[in-house]
């Protein structure tokens, strides 16, 4: 029987009853609490739960263009309600997926694009509200992460994880009389490395040594630089004195240098702006090698047409004293070992290569991505040139040898979500993450639970949390056994990390750290405090305490450090705020 009542012009409200004549159902209608037959109950709508935007990533696509990829993490599933799809929202454009999918790509949108990102998962019951949004930027390489688990669920167990711990807060003090302005500068360093003793041997002479056109000034300079705007004059490089002062690096000759990397074999090396004679009517030299006792150049290979170095290390040695760097060949990359003048190339031609790490015995770690399919990867070379894949679908983030002789990476994609390690005693990955969080279809055992620490300390670690550590600006162990990270990447607060032996927080007074480094036994950390005013500290970790050097009453913007072994002391350039002038400094390490 239909029942028909007309609510407003052309609107219908239908009530459909059935009409019961089976002696069971009539004995059911007679009962005093039974419903009456006729009347409907209510159709309850369990729409799914709305997902939440964990990782946007911005890669060119091609001139003015990039691709922005968008990772979800599904809300809870509704028994017998299973996801039937998911929509993102990208500024104006919409990306569906299909079922429990949970990364789709919006391709060819404009760069520098400032985008709202949000998302809804649908169930056969209907939509999920939108998800709270993101702001995100379109420019290439840019990313943003969030790590959460799955929203309105509490954190699932984690096998064998130790929360990091936060460290006992440093003894503070302040010397402001260990630092002094050397100089005023009209342009800034925006690179600045100090000079260094050798800490390993190469292996002798490269393929040709003929030199005297070209040669470098080392006497009395403690460190080389380069600014940030091109003069249109001199080579590009500039020496830096014991005082502070700084000229053209050329004491001879003419060139451009684009480039330039001290070295651990107590050398420096240039990377010419174009293929460049070192002699008259000799060869032509992309890259070369520079004596710090002499400043006579020696080409390392005339065949070079290009070389990559945009990441930290271009320049890598094993115990052998053999050379690796990264490079271009005649419109090809390259990984080339170099011992006694001859060159290996270690890699084919249809790779791409975005970091390495060079162990003692000439072992080395890649991550890069196959040029044919744009399949990531991290794989490991042997010293007999034997080929193994470590990881399939992630590249490293950073590679970092740490005391133990281990090989440290961070990851960030296709379920690899936070720090692992090669073990180099057994050849392989340890099955344990290094540190990891709450990322990823299911939880992974790991030696150090970010996920705990992160729920307490999200606000005040967002450099860290962002990617459970899979992200650093700068890495480096000290003497005494300890690695420590500059963790975060540009635009979030990186922090002062320990990364082993054990995982935990440095508490320093520099709230977002732009720079850091190892001073002997000490770590100098640069940045701004909780005022948002620029300080500069020196850590010691055998004493836990933290000297305050330069703060509001002497404040520098760091723009870049140098540290000087021999002399035990660091230089900095940086924009002094009293009067707007750009300096160079030192600081004496106590």
């Amino acid at each position: 029987m239909f029942y028909k009542k007309t609510l407003g012009s052309g609107l219908s409200l239908v009530l459909i009853a059935s009409l019961i004549t089976s002696p069971a159902n009539a004995s059911e209608k007679a009962t005093p609490r039974s419903e009456p037959q006729s009347s409907v109950r209510p159709f309850s709508k369990k729409v799914a739960n709305r997902p939440a935007v964990v990782s946007v990533v911005a890669s060119r696509a091609k001139s003015k263009r990039v691709n922005i990829t968008v990772t979800l993490q599904l809300g809870a599933v509704i028994q017998g309600a299973a996801p039937t799809g998911s929509e993102v929202r990208v500024g104006n454009n919409i990306c569906r997926m299909t079922k429990s999918k949970t990364k789709c790509t919006i391709r060819n949108v404009a760069v520098n694009s400032r985008l709202r990102i949000s998302a809804r998962t649908r169930n056969k019951s209907g939509f999920s509200k939108w998800s709270k949004s993101v702001s995100f930027r379109a420019t290439s390489g840019h990313r943003w992460s969030l790590q959460s688990g799955t929203p309105g669920n509490s954190s699932p167990g984690t096998p064998g994880a130790t929360t990091p711990p936060r460290s006992t807060t440093p003894t503070l003090l302040t010397n402001r009389s260990l630092s002094r302005l050397l100089k005023t500068q009209a342009t800034k360093f925006s690179k600045f490395q100090a000079l260094s003793a050798p800490v390993v041997t190469s292996s002798g002479v490269r393929r040709f040594t003929a030199s005297g056109n070209i040669t470098f000034r080392v006497s009395s300079i403690i460190g080389l630089a380069q600014t940030d705007t091109n003069t249109n004059s001199g080579s590009g490089l500039f020496a830096v004195s014991t005082t502070g002062d700084s000229f053209d690096a050329l004491a001879t000759g003419t060139a451009t240098i684009s480039q330039f990397h001290v070295g651990p074999d107590g050398k420096f090396y240039v990377l010419f702006s174009a293929p460049t004679p070192l002699v008259v009517n000799g060869p032509n030299c992309l890259l070369a090698e520079v004596s710090q006792q002499s400043g006579i150049p020696t080409c390392i290979d005339n065949s070079l047409t290009n070389i990559s170095w945009g990441i930290d290390k271009p320049i890598q040695f094993d115990s052998s004293g053999r050379l690796y760097f990264v490079g271009d060949s005649n419109g090809r990359a390259v990984l080339r070992r170099y011992a006694a003048g001859q060159a290996t190339d270690l890699i084919n031609d249809n790779v791409t290569v975005n970091n390495f790490e060079v162990l003692p015995d000439g072992t080395v770690l890649l991550s890069g991505t196959t040029t044919a399919n744009s399949t990531s990867w991290v794989r490991r070379l042997t010293s007999a040139n034997s080929l193994s894949t470590l990881v399939t679908g992630a590249s490293a983030t950073f590679m970092q040898k740490f005391p133990d002789g281990n090989i440290y990476f961070g990851l960030w994609g296709n379920n690899n979500f936070g720090v692992r390690r090669y073990v180099h005693s057994v050849g392989s990955i340890d099955s344990k993450y290094w540190i990891a969080g709450n990322m990823g279809a299911t939880p992974v055992d790991r030696y150090f639970d970010a996920w705990t620490m992160c729920q307490a300390y999200l606000s005040t670690m967002y450099g860290f949390c962002g990617t459970y550590g899979a992200n650093v600006r700068s890495i480096f162990s000290s003497s005494s056994g300890s690695t420590f990270a500059v963790s975060g990447i540009r635009g979030q607060s990186s922090i002062l990390m320990q990364y082993f032996p054990t995982v935990q927080v440095v508490p320093t007074v520099v709230k977002s750290v732009t720079s850091a480094m190892m001073a002997g036994s000490k770590i100098v950390v640069a940045g701004t405090n909780e005022a948002g005013r620029n300080v500069l500290t020196i850590f010691d970790p055998a004493a836990n305490s933290e000297t305050i050097v330069l703060d509001a009453e002497n404040e520098v913007e760091m723009y870049s450090l140098a540290y000087s072994a021999s002399q035990n002391r660091l230089l900095f350039s940086g924009l002094q705020f009293s009067n707007n002038t750009v300096v160079t400094g030192e600081i004496v390490l106590p």
